[in-house]
């Protein structure tokens, strides 16, 4: 832990306002040396953090940082609200970046590019327990404690914008959507993925899905189906993977990976490495 030199934790679902999640786990790893600080960008939460840690490297601010990927949304959820209780899980992941050390499985990130629309801020979120409506007994009576979804307009939303999203991200790469070996999509809604998948012409067996054991982790569920992927050895040297992800904000954002088909002792000098333990 003595090189990691950042800690960037994507959450909304923090432990408390105050301090930073990213903080309390920088004296429980004992990263003496790391800068810490969380971020919310609810879904979109873990390649938002993920951008930032790269920058920091690429900035030369430090070569090794940790990014995370946690949530409790059980804490937030009405479990009379069928519609929305019943999507929702705990997870946490996280990944490695650095520019100094070669791990055994490595992948250089050729892109990443993020959106946001706060106009639609209201179709996910959760009401009460910030300064616009700070806890009380009435909060507390009204619900507003417990996460809102507009569930029929942020389903007709994602799918939409995913569509154009891949395509996009794939034509800044100079990629086209057969070149990419594995599609890590954001586990919000099995249907939603689906579609995608359908719409696109994307084979089922590119695109991994967690969700049906982990619920709806929020920002964790990228790093949580990444890792699912290495630990059953999926993703080969050479390989090409695509992670993207829609949620509250709105945000949503994607990440195109290539995993070297050699190994490297050290990458080239601004080279961006992500490590595959996730």
């Amino acid at each position: 832990m003595e090189d990691v030199g950042l800690i960037v934790l994507s959450t909304t679902s923090q432990d408390m306002f105050m301090p930073s999640t990213a903080c309390i786990v920088q004296r429980n790893i004992g990263a003496k040396k790391a800068a810490a600080f969380d971020i919310n960008a609810s879904c979109s939460g873990f390649l938002y953090a993920l951008n930032i840690a790269e920058m920091f490297i690429r900035s030369g601010q430090t070569a090794t940082a940790l990014v995370i990927a946690s949530e409790v949304k059980s804490r937030f959820v009405d479990p009379k609200d069928k519609e929305t209780a019943i999507l929702f899980g705990d997870g946490a992941g996280a990944a490695v970046l650095s520019n100094k050390h070669h791990l055994s499985l490595s992948a250089t990130i050729l892109g990443t590019w993020l959106y946001a629309d706060g106009t639609n801020w209201n179709w996910i979120n959760l009401p009460a327990g910030g300064t616009r409506l700070p806890a009380s007994q009435e909060t507390i009576k009204s619900g507003f404690h417990f996460m809102q979804m507009d569930g029929s307009k942020v389903y007709r939303k994602a799918i939409k914008t995913f569509e154009s999203l891949l395509i996009d991200t794939v034509k800044k790469c100079g990629l086209n959507l057969d070149n990419i070996d594995h599609f890590v999509f954001h586990q919000a809604n099995l249907r939603i993925i689906k579609q995608v998948i359908s719409r696109l012409g994307i084979p089922e067996e590119k695109v991994p899905v967690t969700i049906t054991y982990t619920g709806n982790t929020s920002s964790a569920s990228i790093p949580i189906t990444l890792d699912q992927l290495v630990r059953e050895g999926r993703i080969k040297k050479g390989d090409t993977v695509l992670m993207a992800a829609f949620g509250g904000g709105l945000t949503w954002g994607a990440t195109i990976l290539k995993v070297p088909r050699s190994s490297l002792s050290r990458l080239p000098d601004g080279n961006r490495n992500v490590a595959d333990k996730v």
